[in-house]
């Protein structure tokens, strides 16, 4: 490396380290300051942002949260990246936490023209308010929103409204909506959705090898639906996922609004278009806290290879996607081939795997 190399190099790292764009709109933050600095940016630079978290854990000083505005552009948040963000480690996420005391992140506004959102590799948990608990996303204006997200956790969120319909999890409002591989734990909604509820206004939307467990909604009372939600005017296609011991419903589509494909669920509200393969059945986890399958559980080689939107690129932990001769059901995926004597491959822990 020349010296004219390494200046520029060392100009890169630092940076990096500052929280300052990369390049015009390509951000690398390692603190809650430098991501609250990150999306004020995004929101007002006109450009199509990326935003990379260093692995870790970012709280807001504010008592909203972490805000983006989507009157900036296009915005990718990706977490798990190593100091500098010189690379990411495949199973690794960041994390963004609410303290019980804010919500995670909102990402809103009014756009003139098409947007798209991606979320990827990143773990919101301990979000409260009344209107947003883990990550809310949603737009108003002439434009249409395209909202992506894949390899994310939602853990111990809470929405306290009794009577608005906002997710616990997980809310989602736009025209089009793919949401691939993501564990959903422990979340809570004050009405309904206590999971996540996801509107789309489009063509398509995609729920796609999801792991959602022990999710709560209203606390016992009537017509409960402490799983997920989808509704809108698109056609759902819902595929491949562990929807498990919620409170109430597992599941909430609008009749004639989704097609079913090789799910594992208990309670379904609403009718399917079209069901194929769904099962309801213990997924033999290897324990409460740990949603990986056992070697012994139906899930595995159980789902649909192919998609209409795709699938997540690897298990949730890290490792490939497709092990078998089919892809397993849910947000993990368990190497069969080494399971005479070996621990499977890419077995990286996720730091939020306990309760």
């Amino acid at each position: 490396m020349s010296g004219r190399q390494r200046v520029a190099f060392m100009f890169w790292l630092a940076a990096c380290a500052n929280g300052n764009p990369l390049f015009a709109a390509d951000w690398c933050v390692g603190t809650g300051a430098q991501l609250s600095q990150a999306l004020l940016g995004a929101g007002s630079n006109g450009e199509a942002d990326v935003i990379r978290l260093q692995t870790g854990t970012y709280r807001s000083t504010q008592a909203a949260g972490f805000n983006a505005d989507l009157a900036g552009n296009a915005l990718e948040l990706t977490g798990g990246w190593s100091s500098g963000c010189l690379f990411r480690q495949r199973g690794a996420r960041s994390t963004i936490d609410g303290d019980y005391e804010r919500p995670a992140m909102r990402i809103y506004g009014s756009i003139p023209q098409p947007r798209t959102v991606r979320v990827a590799h990143v773990a919101f948990i301990r979000g409260v308010d009344d209107e947003v608990g883990g990550l809310a996303i949603s737009s108003t204006g002439a434009g249409s929103l395209n909202v992506e997200i894949e390899d994310c956790r939602f853990h111990d969120n809470t929405q306290t409204d009794i009577e608005d319909v906002i997710g616990g999890g997980l809310y989602v409002n736009a025209d089009e909506v793919s949401v691939l591989g993501n564990v959903f734990t422990d979340n809570h909604a004050g009405n309904l959705g206590g999971a996540g509820a996801m509107t789309c206004f489009g063509s398509l939307g995609a729920f796609t090898n999801n792991t959602v467990v022990r999710n709560t909604a209203r606390f016992g009372q009537t017509d409960v639906r402490g799983g997920m939600m989808l509704t809108g005017n698109c056609l759902w296609e819902v595929a491949n996922n562990i929807l498990w011991d919620n409170e109430g419903y597992d599941l909430q589509i609008g009749d004639g609004e989704a097609t079913l494909r090789n799910n594992n669920l208990d309670d379904l509200l609403g009718t399917p278009m079209a069901s194929s393969g769904n099962v309801n059945i213990d997924p033999q986890f290897v324990s409460i806290g740990i949603l990986r399958l056992k070697r012994s559980s139906p899930m595995i080689d159980a789902g649909l290879n192919e998609t209409l939107l795709g699938l997540p690129q690897y298990s949730f932990d890290g490792g490939i996607r497709i092990a078998g001769p089919r892809i397993d059901i849910g947000a993990y995926e368990l190497d069969v081939l080494f399971a005479d004597d070996f621990d499977p491959l890419f077995g990286v822990v996720d730091q939020d795997d306990a309760p």
